[in-house]
């Protein structure tokens, strides 16, 4: 595993995966602006949202299998903290688990919540400091120079 406090470089592009709820629209359209700020910067994003929409005809087994392939072809993940679903806790143990860089978002106004659950909890506690975003301006700083 890499030190998440030096900057990668790279000859090629990097991918990212963006885990987040798809069923509240404010989370939704928070993915939109993760995934614009990540192509500003020149990253390759998976956001499930594009891949598969909503109204798509896949089966449950289709979009946990497109889901799984999006974390494990990624180099980073971004993991929306706000209101996570138990889908997003399965791509960001995922990512743990294939030792992806994992850069937590949690918005100011969730920092205090406990809503995520022990579980969740641990997982952003296990987020190094420099890696973790309490707003898109933090999230564009630590993609920028992070990545």
């Amino acid at each position: 595993m890499h030190d998440k406090n030096k900057r990668i470089y790279t000859t090629r592009e990097l991918t990212g995966f963006i885990a987040s709820r798809l069923t509240n629209p404010d989370i939704f359209e928070l993915g939109e602006k993760i995934y614009q700020i990540c192509c500003d910067l020149g990253y390759k994003v998976f956001l499930p949202q594009h891949e598969l929409p909503l109204d798509t005809e896949c089966t449950p087994l289709q979009i946990l299998t497109a889901n799984e392939a999006g974390v494990t072809n990624a180099d980073f993940l971004i993991v929306v903290f706000d209101e996570a679903s138990t889908g997003t806790a399965m791509e960001l143990e995922r990512g743990f688990t294939l030792g992806k860089i994992i850069i937590g978002y949690r918005s100011d106004e969730h920092q205090e919540s406990e809503e995520l659950g022990k579980m969740l909890q641990g997982a952003w506690d296990r987020i190094p400091q420099g890696c973790r975003a309490g707003n898109l301006a933090e999230l564009r700083e630590i993609l920028a120079e992070k990545l």
